[in-house]
């Protein structure tokens, strides 16, 4: 027997009707495998298996015999449209002014208090 871990891509959880226990329970249910976790927040399956009995085409059978359509199409990070990233600017200039401004006043008393 050889054990083999594998992290497979999934497609998103909403073309699988948005269960990932059912992915999960369907690559646990393929023979050969001896361990299977299913992280919905990255979207990846973790899977020890016994190469002798099984492979990743049949792991990747099993997932797509859930619905899900695969095999998994990265997806690009949004991009902020223009005026979301004119307001972040904004907001990070206002913040920007306002610390230095805290920071003079700040040093300004303390040299106050020295006199």
């Amino acid at each position: 027997m050889s054990r083999v871990r594998t992290t497979i891509a999934l497609p998103a959880f909403e073309d699988a009707g948005g269960v990932p226990s059912a992915i999960e329970k369907a690559i646990r249910d393929t023979p050969g495998v001896l361990h299977a976790i299913v992280n919905p927040a990255t979207e990846m399956a973790y899977v020890e298996y016994d190469t002798d009995r099984c492979g990743e085409d049949a792991l990747k059978r099993a997932i797509a015999a859930t619905g899900a359509s695969y095999p998994a199409t990265p997806r690009a990070a949004p991009r902020p449209n223009g005026q979301a990233r004119v307001m972040f600017l904004r907001l990070f200039i206002i913040g920007l002014v306002l610390t230095v401004l805290a920071a003079v006043v700040l040093l300004a008393r303390s040299l106050v208090q020295v006199r």
